[in-house]
């Protein structure tokens, strides 16, 4: 797995007077049978107790543990 951040792209987030706004989904990064977009995490809006990102699993795929 690649090192995660390499893959945040922070020029996406946009902050308008502490409103975080990332744009368009940022990179994207494959890991485990699964397609990520960046979304929301401690490493480009800063929280601390959420993280929502966007997964796409593709017909027939199985992510593994």
């Amino acid at each position: 797995m690649k090192d995660d951040k390499a893959e945040i792209d922070i020029s996406v987030v946009e902050d308008h007077d502490g409103i975080l706004t990332i744009r368009g989904g940022g990179a994207r990064r494959d890991w485990n049978g699964i397609h990520y977009k960046q979304g929301m995490s401690g490493k480009n809006v800063g929280t601390t107790k959420l993280s929502a990102n966007i997964a796409t699993i593709p017909p027939g795929g199985v992510a593994s543990a």
